[in-house]
C-alpha cells in the first residue's frame, strides 16, 4: 500500500490536503486508489480547493 498526501498552499499558508491510499486489488494485479481524507481550513473554504485536490488525485 502507498499514500499520497496532496497540499494546497495559499500566500505561503497550509490551505488544505487531501490524503489518497494506493491499495493492491486482492483478484488483480493492480492498484487501486481509495480517498481517505480531504480538510480545508475554514477560512480558505467555498473556493473550489477541496474540489480541486480531488480531480488532481
Amino acid at each position: 500500500m502507498y499514500e499520497v498526501v496532496i497540499v494546497s498552499q495559499e500566500n505561503d499558508f497550509l490551505a488544505g490536503f487531501a490524503c489518497v491510499q494506493l491499495k493492491k486489488l486482492f483478484c488483480y494485479d493492480e492498484y487501486m486508489p481509495e480517498l481517505t481524507e480531504v480538510y480545508v481550513r475554514p477560512e480558505y473554504r467555498k473556493q473550489g480547493i477541496a474540489s480541486a485536490m480531488i480531480a488532481y488525485a
